[in-house]
């Protein structure tokens, strides 16, 4: 096999402001796996996980350290022993493993003509509904947002600052669309508890980790009394934290730049449900490469939160399609992306 690798900017339409961070473009690492043999190549993605410690600079340090060992590699269809080695031997970090593994799965879609979702025995029924994304932003410019907004019936509003219920009650005042919200740690317990009421009148059916991860303690205090489910992100990286998890929180945000990608995100979904965790997969600002990957999964979910591909202006990939909101997979082999033409 032939490996190379290409590193793109993918620039935001707005700047995407969190309690976290505020970022106007997003760096990702493409990896492209050719089978010389069947002349047939898989793709995959990965972006910085930067809340564990990630850099660019070592994502795709991992990412060129593991080429010559892929190139080697014969076998593509042993995918559990591939991500096996990939974590435990040659140490390689979860972001760019997902890359290759995504890429990995996208080869063998194409090698046997099938979509990812049938290589997995799921069945695709309808159009999944996933959150259109809502950044932290002045009063004036949320209503402008959120008007933008109009034709999507799940929005995912982004948390963590002073203004909190005067930003969602503007948005509120304006939509008609479901509610979920995301604090990416920006809350106390105190201050949740404080606006817990006002939340509920609003009509918010999720808050996504409130808390910094450490906060352990309270976390599972509001396990046993809130009103609206407590999901995990920050808190959750990989499937090894799911038994604490379930002792803390009432679902996941399955990433697959955070768990080590497809084969591991798959695993993660089947051990949430039997733990009776809900299940949302989610993303970061990504291509349509990594959004589409991620889409297979749809089945498997209560809430997805992929909508990273339309947040950017300069996607170079074609994938799943995202219409207002709801998400038409595509039934292509493989993962079912191609290259966008250039205009």
């Amino acid at each position: 096999m032939k490996i190379t690798l290409q590193e793109v900017s993918l620039n935001l339409e707005h700047a995407f402001i969190t309690a976290r961070k505020n970022i106007k473009s997003n760096t990702s690492l493409l990896i492209e796996i050719y089978d010389v043999e069947a002349s047939l190549t898989g793709i995959g993605e990965c972006v910085i996980a930067d809340f564990f410690g990630d850099t660019v600079s070592s994502v795709k340090a991992d990412l060129e350290r593991v080429i010559p060992f892929l190139e080697q590699w014969e076998d593509p269809f042993s995918i559990e022993k591939l991500n096996r080695v990939l974590a435990r031997d040659l140490k390689i970090r979860n972001s760019a493993r997902s890359a290759i593994i995504m890429a990995i799965y996208d080869l063998v879609g194409k090698k046997t003509g099938l979509p990812l979702f049938k290589l997995w025995g799921l069945s695709i029924e309808k159009d999944y509904l996933s959150s259109y994304t809502i950044g932290i932003d002045t009063p004036d410019i949320i209503r402008k947002k959120a008007e933008a907004a109009a034709q999507y019936p799940l929005l995912k509003i982004k948390l963590g600052s002073e203004k909190d219920l005067e930003l969602l009650e503007i948005i509120k005042s304006v939509t008609n669309a479901r509610l979920i919200v995301d604090a990416n740690c920006g809350w106390t317990l105190t201050k949740l508890k404080d606006i817990m009421s006002t939340l509920v009148d609003l009509g918010v059916e999720l808050i996504e980790q409130p808390f910094p991860p450490a906060a352990e303690d309270d976390y599972r205090k509001l396990k046993q009394t809130s009103k609206i489910p407590i999901f995990a992100d920050e808190s959750l990286k990989d499937q090894r934290d799911l038994k604490l998890i379930e002792s803390l929180f009432h679902g996941i945000n399955i990433k697959l730049v955070k768990c080590g990608g497809l084969y591991d995100a798959l695993i993660m979904a089947h051990t949430a449900q039997a733990l009776n965790l809900k299940v949302m997969i989610g993303c970061m600002i990504e291509s349509s490469v990594a959004i589409t990957a991620a889409s297979h999964l749809a089945p498997l979910a209560d809430y997805l939160d992929l909508d990273g591909n339309i947040l950017i202006t300069n996607d170079p990939y074609i994938g799943v399609k995202n219409i207002s909101g709801k998400l038409k997979l595509p039934t292509d082999p493989g993962i079912g992306v191609k290259r966008r033409e250039p205009k």
